[in-house]
């Protein structure tokens, strides 16, 4: 169960841009977190975590030049903004119903940020309803919240396409491949 490398809106252009949105998403035939933010406001988080890994390091500054702000002692260099995050179960991992979402990499979705739980939430298909699925928080340290309200532990919550998850400190936006392929062509015409 080892979680996929996340990819970027970049990394969809040249598949957005050869095919119609239908094809598209006939290929993506799973729902995807895009990555909003990580939250910097003042934010008290239960889970002690030390010298972890950031998914974006900062580049060292050059001779005479300015650091930026994630380059500063201190600043947070953690970015997921723009993340495209397929919401997909490996062939051959166990537990086929559910979709892991945590800081371990051996979720499913791995989401390495200091406010994510080990094993945070996870995402399950309503199996009458293909296309409806929910979101349950699995007692998380930090919590789950869905369009701003706090998921309550265990509580399964129904998602929708452009709905609003945060895990911890990290918000997500809950999208279709439709969607997505919309944004992605935005983003190429330079728009997004």
């Amino acid at each position: 169960m080892n979680a996929q490398p996340h990819k970027t809106v970049n990394d969809y252009i040249a598949v957005a841009k050869s095919m119609t949105a239908e094809a598209f998403g006939a290929r993506y035939q799973h729902p995807f977190l895009f990555g909003r933010e990580v939250l910097e406001e003042e934010f008290r988080f239960s889970t002690l975590v030390t010298e972890e890994p950031t998914a974006e390091r900062a580049r060292p500054t050059q001779a005479g030049e300015e650091p930026s702000d994630a380059q500063k002692p201190g600043a947070d260099t953690f970015r997921i903004r723009h993340w495209v995050i397929s919401v997909k179960k490996p062939a051959a991992a166990p537990a086929q119903d559910r979709i892991f979402l945590g800081r371990s990499e051996t979720n499913d979705i791995c989401v390495p940020h200091k406010t994510v739980s080990k094993l945070h939430a996870y995402f399950v298909r309503d199996p009458q309803s293909p296309l409806k699925w929910f979101v349950v928080d699995t007692g998380s340290a930090n919590g789950t919240k869905h369009n701003g309200l706090r998921i309550p532990p265990r509580a399964k919550v129904p998602i929708v396409d452009g709905d609003t998850i945060c895990f911890g400190r990290c918000v997500f936006q809950w999208t279709t491949a439709k969607s997505l392929y919309e944004r992605v062509l935005a983003a190429a015409n330079g728009a997004g």
